[in-house]
């Protein structure tokens, strides 16, 4: 089957040898509804840079996002249970710092790997958009995250925690 897009492919796998697969994923992940032309630009060299970044320190992200999430939390007299609840119609707190951008998907992910809270937003939002779009970008995403070692990230979460007084 011959695409009309192909040379962009050729281009592409051309640019990013080592790291095709992850090129794109970043770019999918970051930027919505991106066509294969518009991963040539400058903008999605970006992306993939800082994408890259990110998953090489992403023991030291997850621990900042962390504490942006326990700290939001504090000051808003949340208890650790309180920043997965939905209340008066507003999104949980991880998720609205997620879309607001102080925290990143990649945290979002490891989170619910270990308290596993998809479930119970699925329950209390199953009918928002938002949050159906961003489960499915998660669902997709989480396969590309590292298998590493979840007790690594739930040792930062209960130590975060505790330093923000959530946990004791």
């Amino acid at each position: 089957m011959n695409r009309k897009d192909r040379h962009f492919f050729d281009k592409l796998a051309k640019n990013h040898p080592k790291d095709c697969v992850g090129f794109l994923v970043a770019n999918f992940v970051e930027r919505n509804d991106v066509w294969v032309g518009e991963v040539l630009d400058s903008d999605a060299e970006d992306v993939f840079t800082a994408w890259k970044r990110r998953f090489q320190s992403l023991s030291n992200v997850y621990s900042d996002d962390c504490s942006r999430i326990f700290s939001e939390a504090d000051l808003n007299h949340m208890s650790f249970d309180d920043i997965f609840k939905f209340r008066d119609g507003r999104h949980p707190l991880i998720m609205r710092l997620l879309l607001q951008r102080t925290i990143t998907i990649e945290t979002f992910i490891l989170m619910n790997k270990l308290l596993s809270f998809f479930d119970l937003f699925d329950k209390e939002m199953g009918d928002d958009i938002m949050w159906n779009e961003l489960r499915f970008k998660c669902e997709k995403y989480a396969p590309f995250l590292p298998k590493g070692d979840l007790a690594k990230y739930r040792e930062i979460t209960l130590r975060v925690a505790r330093k923000n007084g959530l946990y004791s």
